[in-house]
């Protein structure tokens, strides 16, 4: 794996865990993780892509509203994530990164 690439993915991977650990609320994972993807403009190993993409999606479908979260739900269930959910779905992306880490080592 390319040692830039390596090195952003672990920016991304110190991110998630911060907020797998609850060190941080969703709004604000959201926030910066988004941030960093949308500056990031690196083509990634499909494999790669695919988690990082998955997880943006992810947070893109955060709602820390509980109100607006259920009224969102009531439109489309599938579409909107709560906390608990994201959280899960970054421990998920841990898991993939990391197992994508150690099949490649540096």
């Amino acid at each position: 794996m390319n040692p830039d690439h390596r090195r952003q993915i672990e920016i991304y991977l110190a991110l998630a865990r911060e907020f797998a650990l609850e060190r941080g609320d969703g709004a604000s994972f959201r926030r910066q993780f988004m941030h960093a993807f949308k500056q990031d403009q690196r083509r990634y190993d499909p494999r790669v892509g695919d988690l990082l993409m998955e997880l943006f999606n992810d947070a893109e479908c955060h709602q820390p509203d509980p109100k607006l979260l259920k009224e969102l739900q009531r439109r489309d269930a599938s579409l909107y994530i709560d906390e608990p959910t994201l959280r899960l779905r970054a421990k998920s992306f841990i898991e993939g990164a990391e197992a994508l880490l150690r099949a490649d080592p540096a």
